[in-house]
């Protein structure tokens, strides 16, 4: 995945969600690709974040241990 497509995934984030998780990307058909790939680009921005705060924690930790 681009990481321009990441980005407008990020800035579509307020957007996206609540139609996904209401259905509505998927009721019209030209929709349904678009949210498919819209919960695709959630699905890893969800684990990039995940990923990155366990890292930010790793790293606070071992910075307090010293």
């Amino acid at each position: 995945m681009s990481l321009q497509l990441l980005l407008q995934g990020l800035h579509l984030l307020p957007v996206a969600r609540p139609l996904i998780s209401l259905g509505l990307l998927q009721v019209f058909p030209p929709f349904d690709l678009i949210g498919r790939e819209l919960q695709e680009v959630l699905h890893r921005l969800d684990g990039l974040y995940h990923l990155m705060r366990d890292r930010l924690h790793r790293e606070g930790r071992m910075r307090r241990a010293h």
